[in-house]
């Protein structure tokens, strides 16, 4: 469940992480530069409240594009920082 309104822009929110999850924040992002982009739609889609698999198909058929492993992790970092709650 998201616990802001619009996109997300994680430059404002790296921070408040330790700097250990930051440099896994980073090092994540790197690992999964391909992906970029995809978590923009992913946070659109899930404003409904669906499951994040469900999310990830619509990013696919928006973007023709997927990273599950991408979005979930993510996901992980946004509930750390406070941005979104998971189930």
């Amino acid at each position: 469940m998201r616990k802001f309104r619009g996109p997300v822009s994680t430059r404002q929110w790296v921070w408040r992480l330790s700097p250990e999850d930051q440099e896994v924040f980073y090092q994540f992002g790197k690992l999964h530069w391909a992906a970029s982009g995809l978590e923009t739609l992913a946070v659109y889609w899930n404003y409904r409240k669906i499951s994040l698999l469900d999310g990830s198909r619509l990013v696919e058929l928006e973007s023709g594009r997927s990273d599950l492993a991408y979005l979930v992790g993510y996901y992980r970092f946004l509930e750390k920082m406070g941005l979104v709650g998971l189930r």
